[in-house]
């Protein structure tokens, strides 16, 4: 797998992130200060979306302090096929 596209919006420490990895995750080396946000971002977001889950964290221990409102969107590709995922929680 080969992840692409990553916007969290409300999830843990992240307000309202997005990047898109232009050689996907895979073939990047991710660097920042600890406690930075990384792995919820690169981890726990695409877990989230596919899943509903993440480290073992339910939905509200993801939630971050902004409302209600949770999203995670993702593109990823397996093999030639590309794929994208949004899950939502809560409103606005």
């Amino acid at each position: 797998m080969r992840l692409d596209y990553v916007h969290a919006i409300n999830i843990l420490s992240h307000k309202n992130t997005e990047y898109r990895f232009p050689l996907g995750v895979s073939k990047m080396h991710i660097a920042g200060e600890n406690g930075a946000g990384k792995t919820s971002f690169c981890v726990d977001t695409p877990l989230w979306a596919l899943f509903g889950t993440a480290r073992g964290a339910t939905t509200e221990q993801l939630k971050g302090p902004w409302g209600n409102l949770m999203q995670a969107d993702i593109e990823f590709a397996v093999g030639s096929k590309s794929y994208k995922v949004t899950r939502k929680r809560g409103s606005s």
